[in-house]
């Protein structure tokens, strides 16, 4: 090969750099692509036992419940109390214990293993990094406790088992949603400690400020949720005063309110992470 042909070749090569015929991130080969290497990442033997152990434990709790209330004689009407049982494992404690886990440290992580600069450099990468991440948590989460909720159903003998289940298993994904978007903001805000400040978070405010009977609880996604479960199942008003759980909008309007406030939350959370510089490791 000539001087000229193989300068020509570096020029030919530079204009194809410089004009932009690589491949634009898109959703496709972005936030998706990121989904399907974190969601292969993540199906190791440990994180799987973590799973498998997650769903059961709701199943085998309940079963002993109702087992004692078979031994007292309950009736079916009776293990409707049992729908807040299930209500408080999975899209409460389990759902927020799990996302602490996964959508908390996206970025700490990313900083600490020091493969933060491959997202700087990249166009876009960071908001298809932590979409692609967030959508995982999501997935895993939701998939997990929406299965123990059909598995918890058909073990309980319950009236009413059928809206039984579709509200518990759309609850589920909904408390999977909102809770994600509202820690992994916290973790891009705050990285050092973040997981420990989500945690006195989820317990002063979704879990105490929630149950406050004002005005302030209806800012907190636990009310919401409450709210649905409330409006959907007709339970024993007497296994928990309701009185500052049920508010007077529908569900389809809770609903929605979550729904825009995770986006929200998601959007604040991208907007964080592609105009802020964070240093990692290597530069301290």
């Amino acid at each position: 090969m000539s001087t000229q042909e193989a300068s020509t070749g570096v020029d030919s090569i530079a204009k194809i750099s410089l004009h932009g015929n690589r491949p634009k991130p898109t959703l496709k080969n972005g936030a998706i692509g990121v989904f399907r290497y974190e969601l292969m990442r993540s199906l190791t033997p440990l994180r799987i036992l973590l799973w498998v152990g997650l769903l059961l434990f709701p199943v085998i709790l309940v079963s002993f419940v109702q087992f004692s209330l078979i031994q007292g004689g309950a009736r079916g009407e009776d293990f409707l109390g049992l729908t807040i049982v299930l209500f408080i494992l999975l899209p409460e404690v389990i759902t927020m214990l799990c996302m602490l886990l996964w959508a908390t440290p996206i970025v700490n992580a990313e900083l600490e293993s020091q493969t933060w600069v491959y997202s700087v450099v990249r166009p876009k990468a960071r908001w298809a990094m932590i979409t692609g991440k967030y959508m995982v948590a999501v997935a895993w989460t939701a998939s997990c406790t929406s299965l123990s909720t059909s598995l918890c159903v058909l073990v309980i003998s319950m009236s009413g088992a059928w809206k039984v289940w579709i509200t518990l298993s759309c609850l589920c994904w909904l408390s999977a949603i909102c809770y994600g978007a509202l820690f992994m903001l916290i973790g891009t805000l705050i990285q050092r400690r973040a997981m420990v400040i989500a945690f006195f978070y989820a317990i002063f405010v979704e879990f105490i400020l929630a149950t406050i009977p004002a005005v302030i609880n209806q800012f907190t996604f636990s009310f919401r949720l409450w709210s649905i479960l409330y409006n959907s199942i007709d339970i024993p008003k007497d296994f928990l005063d309701a009185n500052f759980m049920i508010q007077d909008s529908s569900t389809v309007g809770n609903v929605a309110v979550i729904l825009a406030a995770s986006a929200f939350l998601l959007s604040v959370a991208i907007w964080r992470i592609q105009k802020s510089q964070f240093r990692w490791q290597s530069e301290v």
